[in-house]
């Protein structure tokens, strides 16, 4: 709960500039081209990255403040060049601004131990921007815009299975 209290005091203030997700150039082709690692995705902020990280194939992701993205486990040892890409313009439609973040809300896992684990996260931005993120994706995770939120609660009825209470977080 602590860890939690933290990381949304962290962002309180937090102005964000990107949504970048790892991948990696593959150079095979007539031209090289980005191949994303949807298992995590990186909320860009002025001092850091806010990690969004799937939780295996549980439908479930963990969030932590890093530094700066993470290269992805299976490209560790890989010659393949790492890289980002950014999907900003989809989902703050300005490439040159910084928006706080002016609400989460989302679904908790009950019991996600020492983490907190959530099935659902939406994240809404000044001037009105959305961002929803759905770890049960079959490939990794999902990025949506407005609306995403409600279409996911009722693809579920009120509540997913196993899932905990949902909640709302405001600066």
């Amino acid at each position: 709960m602590q860890e939690r209290e933290t990381l949304f005091d962290q962002l309180r203030q937090a102005r964000v500039w990107d949504i970048q997700i790892p991948g990696y150039i593959d150079r095979d082709g007539s031209h090289p081209r980005f191949v994303p690692f949807p298992e995590s995705v990186y909320v860009a902020l002025e001092g850091g990255y806010l990690q969004l990280k799937s939780v295996g194939d549980e439908g479930r992701m963990t969030m932590h403040m890093v530094a700066e993205p993470v290269v992805p486990a299976a490209l560790v040892d890989d010659e393949d060049e790492f890289a980002v890409g950014s999907n900003g313009l989809t989902y703050l439609a300005d490439a040159h601004s910084e928006f706080r973040i002016t609400r989460i809300r989302g679904v908790r896992n009950p019991d996600g131990g020492t983490a907190a684990q959530y099935h659902c996260l939406e994240f809404q931005f000044e001037k009105s921007w959305y961002l929803f993120v759905d770890p049960a994706y079959h490939f990794g995770i999902r990025l949506q815009g407005e609306g995403a939120y409600e279409r996911w609660l009722s693809m579920y009825g009120v509540r997913p299975p196993d899932a905990g209470e949902g909640f709302v977080w405001t600066p």
